[in-house]
């Protein structure tokens, strides 16, 4: 008996087949292709970088505070694109804070690589920027951001003294919860403008801390918490000198250092709303001008000073404690502040004729500041051997005695002075600082510095 053979309870007709095919192929390869050709062809077109540009420029602005115009945007992948002449200006004033030539951004496994290229910011703005930044950006919380790493081969900060370059710059902003952090780490290149007392710095801290890296690190963490709102920032430069001029910009007092002035150490800063507190330890600050802290020609203390903390705590309204050493180079002191330091600090002097000023090719001096009481030694050279003496270190002298003693100097040219009281403000320019900063604990002296910051508002 013949075999039977079975046969498909269904069948699709030659036709149907070949249509079922090219339905497949257009939608599954055709349609996919033209598609992608499209979507390249619209990301690559003129009016899509324009668009690109514009929102990239609009969000940067609305994240930083700062009005940032971005000129050209390039798609180099899906994940990959370019920011092309970036301006950073005021939103208001409309004054150019920095310029960026050249942005290049990857987005890979849920983290913003970001490359910056030829970038240069206006150190004069530099307080304006930190504050539109601090603002805008630190102070709001971002709990859904992604983690974004920053570099850049430099960065040009141009001064009121001159051109300082940042290099091998890292910024760093981890997603943490209920604060924003960043992270940054650079280093300052050895060019023309790095003083040989910025050099003396950085040696000097070297020396000290011989496993500390050529590398400056700077870490800020904003709190968000209603009951800890504020600003915590860490720096630590290591074995390399900080320009105070790359700093200028932010207060008049680091500009009046002078512009070889420069930080080497460690500085702990919380800011709470208009208030702060500092800390600094085991840091030097070398290349200090006199004549321009205090004001200019013919002062009542001249010269070239450095000085090395071993610790300082202050706060916005007075000094808590400071513990240190400095040194005076080539300087003046008027003779009003000479024989002052002797009446009212016990400091030896030599029998010398009196004087306007007195010469001197170095002064030491060792200090430790606790309310209500001073330490002090001082150790003062001219060409002629010691001119002045203080030794006993161990021996308190009140606060308010350093206030009379510097109220006692006057300026060199004008030799006009002026003691302190409640009623009668210090007319030289150590004196004001000593009432505006020391810890004085006396009614008579909360007074007059009541008066200071009076006179100083108007």
């Amino acid at each position: 008996m013949a075999e039977r053979h079975s046969r498909p309870k269904w069948q699709v007709h030659e036709s149907m087949a070949r249509s079922i095919c090219q339905l497949t192929f257009v939608g599954l390869g055709v349609l996919p292709l033209a598609l992608c050709i499209t979507w390249s062809l619209w990301q690559f077109s003129p009016l899509h970088q324009h668009r690109q540009a514009r929102v990239w420029g609009e969000l940067l602005s609305s994240q930083l505070g700062l009005r940032v115009s971005v000129a050209a945007f390039e798609t180099r992948s899906p994940e990959r694109f370019a920011l092309h002449e970036i301006r950073l200006t005021h939103p208001e004033t409309k004054a150019e804070l920095g310029r960026i030539r050249l942005v290049e951004v990857q987005r890979l496994s849920g983290k913003w690589w970001i490359r910056l290229g030829q970038t240069e910011l206006e150190g004069r703005h530099t307080a304006t920027t930190w504050n539109l930044i601090h603002n805008a950006w630190l102070c709001r919380p971002q709990p859904t951001l992604q983690s974004v790493e920053i570099s850049a081969a430099g960065c040009t900060i141009h001064g009121p003294t001159g051109d300082q370059l940042l290099q091998e710059i890292t910024i760093v902003s981890p997603p943490t919860v209920d604060s924003t952090t960043v992270e940054i780490a650079f280093g300052m290149a050895a060019n023309a403008s790095t003083t040989t007392s910025q050099k003396s710095a950085a040696l000097a801290h070297a020396a000290s801390n011989p496993t500390d890296k050529h590398q400056i690190k700077l870490d800020l963490t904003r709190f968000h918490q209603q009951d800890e709102l504020r600003t915590v920032l860490h720096l630590r430069t290591g074995a390399t000198g900080l320009p105070c001029s790359l700093l200028a910009g932010l207060s008049p007092a680091i500009e009046s250092l002078g512009a070889e002035a420069s930080f080497s150490g460690s500085l702990d800063l919380t800011m709470r709303g208009s208030s702060w507190r500092g800390v600094l330890s085991n840091s030097v600050l070398a290349g200090i001008d006199l004549n321009q802290l205090t004001g200019g020609a013919g002062l009542a203390l001249s010269g070239q000073a450095v000085l090395e903390v071993e610790q300082l705590e202050i706060n916005d309204q007075r000094i808590e404690l400071a513990r240190g050493r400095g040194a005076i180079t080539s300087g003046q002191i008027s003779g009003e502040l000479f024989h002052g330091l002797h009446q009212h600090l016990g400091v030896g002097v030599r029998e010398i004729n009196p004087l306007k000023a007195y010469g001197f090719d170095r002064f030491d001096f060792a200090v430790h500041i606790q309310q209500p009481n001073l330490l002090l030694g001082v150790v003062m050279h001219d060409a002629q051997g010691k001119l002045a003496e203080r030794n006993d270190v161990a021996s308190p002298i009140p606060l308010d005695r350093l206030v009379t003693a510097l109220s006692s100097s006057t300026n060199i040219a004008d030799g006009k002075g002026a003691t302190p009281t409640a009623s009668t403000l210090p007319s030289s320019w150590l004196a004001k600082q000593a009432l505006r900063w020391l810890p004085l604990a006396d009614e008579q002296s909360q007074q007059a510095r009541a008066n200071l910051q009076l006179s100083q508002t108007h």
